[in-house]
Order: structure tokens, then sequence, then C-alpha cells
């Protein structure tokens, strides 16, 4: 699995306190992943789920899904994340496993799972 760990920040507002989670990796040749997980995975959860089923289960030999942040190809073993925000239009891009992005988002997915039943203790 690659390296990563996480951390949380509370933004505070008028009447609130929001807990969001950060994911950083050790090797910063992932960060556009992190940035993927922190922003578009929510948004397009659905359509990004569509798809990667897709080619996993052979219907398609790649797919492509393009987010407010990332642009993703998708292939059966691997992963390849642009950024849609670069100035100079070719920008940052990674290309993860498919395991391990799998490993990630199945991680992901557990640590937002707990921290909203947090929050809803705390209501």
């Amino acid at each position: 699995m690659l390296e990563h760990n996480y951390r949380e920040i509370r933004l505070r507002g008028k009447n609130n306190t929001k807990r969001k989670q950060i994911i950083e990796f050790a090797d910063d040749k992932y960060e556009l992943l992190a940035e993927f997980m922190m922003t578009d995975m929510s948004q397009f959860r659905k359509a990004f789920e569509n798809e990667l089923d897709a080619v996993l289960d052979g219907s398609r030999d790649r797919a492509q899904l393009r987010g407010n942040r990332c642009h993703l190809v998708i292939f059966p073993d691997y992963i390849i994340l642009y950024d849609e925000l670069a100035e100079d239009g070719i920008g940052r891009w990674c290309q993860v496993d498919m395991d391990d992005f799998l490993d990630v988002v199945n991680e992901w997915d557990q640590r937002m799972s707990e921290l909203k039943e947090t929050e809803q203790g705390q209501i």
C-alpha cells in the first residue's frame, strides 16, 4: 500500500465547527491522488464507481472521468490522474496501481464513515 497518513482539521464557522479529513502521501508524486480524494471523490462518487466497475468487470477496456480538480483515465491495472487546473495545459499527473488505489479508497471510505458517526454523536 502507498505510504500515507491522515490528519484532521476543524473549520470554524459563525455557528458551528466542521471537521475535515486530510490525506497526505509520503511520496510527493501522489499529491494529485490526495487532491482527488479530498475534492472530486465525494462530488462525483457515483459516476466514478460506474466507470471503475465497467473497466474492472471487463465491459470496457478503459474509461475516463473529469471532475472539477482531476481527470482520471481508468485501466484494469492502474489509474492515471491528471491535474485539470494546470495553467500550462499539461500539469501534474500520476499513475497509481489499481490495487493500491482501491486500498486507499476503501480506507478513506472507512475513515469518512467514522468521522460522520463521531459528528452525529456530537449533535
